[in-house]
């Protein structure tokens, strides 16, 4: 016999043919009635999911700047060592590595100049949650603009990683989106991943870059050094649920400004190119 809703959840008096209904049962069903309907459980109310789209950006200052190591901020080398320290060195790193799995063809885990570099981003939902969409752009130049500053090309120079050739179309960007262990928080060994694109063509997914046909106007005044951008759109369709006091990360990692092999990230990976990334998530409205 198929399942059919019951009072009992309610109250506990049953009222059914060939039994006596006197005014104290009817009056004590009416109280739990009562009762259950001014303090309603959550369980009694069919969950609402609202999407909420949550947009970081970097866009690196200028690239002529007479210190630009310096001010590289937010990235910060993949590997803790003593090179990320002002002062008395402590006993022991407690994260050594930041994330997992972002090692690139021809780069090892290595510290200081040879050391990949990390962008951060955490996000604390107190409420379960699910995770619909990643989505992350490098955004570059396009060819009409007047004076180009970000012209990564996404490909390997004169010498290439082992396994490639001159040229080709790069895989040393990655991105991690990964949640925090709720027994130890705070060691990265313990996080699970939930997301990761790893060694992958970066330029599979190229925005297009035709120019604006005239005389489609660009920016106002005329001499501003716009024009058409291009780059990498990379959407990632995910569905993440997580659970509640969740802490989420979300990791992208660029290569080091020393290299064993050429790219088109040159020596200061993080000035060529804007970042952009989106990530919209399902959060419950009760």
């Amino acid at each position: 016999m198929a399942y059919r809703p019951h009072p009992r959840h309610i109250t506990n008096e049953q009222f059914s043919d060939n039994t006596t209904v006197d005014g104290s049962r009817i009056d004590s069903a009416m109280e739990s009635v009562e009762r259950h309907f001014n303090n309603v459980p959550q369980g009694d109310i069919r969950s609402k999911w609202v999407p909420t789209t949550y947009v970081m950006s970097w866009i690196p200052n200028n690239p002529l700047d007479p210190n630009p190591l310096t001010h590289r901020f937010p990235w910060l080398q993949a590997v803790n060592d003593s090179s990320m320290v002002t002062g008395i060195d402590p006993d022991t790193f407690s994260n050594p590595l930041r994330v997992k799995g972002f090692e690139i063809p021809d780069v090892g885990i290595d510290i200081g100049q040879n050391s990949q570099f990390q962008w951060d981003t955490a996000f604390a939902f107190e409420r379960p949650a699910i995770i619909t969409s990643l989505d992350v752009m490098l955004i570059i130049d396009g060819a009409g603009a007047i004076l180009p500053t970000y012209r990564n090309s996404f490909e390997y120079g004169a010498n290439p990683p082992h396994g490639f050739s001159s040229g080709e179309r790069s895989k040393d960007f990655n991105f991690c989106l990964h949640v925090d262990s709720p027994t130890g928080p705070e060691d990265r060994q313990l996080n699970d991943i939930e997301s990761i694109r790893h060694a992958f063509t970066v330029k599979a997914s190229s925005i297009s870059n035709v120019p604006h046909a005239a005389p489609f106007p660009d920016f106002s005044p005329a001499g501003f050094p716009g024009g058409p951008i291009a780059g990498v759109y990379e959407p990632v369709n995910i569905d993440i649920p997580l659970h509640r006091n969740s802490r989420v990360r979300l990791d992208l990692t660029i290569p080091p400004f020393v290299t064993t092999y050429d790219s088109s990230w040159g020596n200061l990976p993080w000035y060529m190119q804007q970042f952009h990334v989106s990530m919209t998530v399902l959060e419950e409205l009760v």
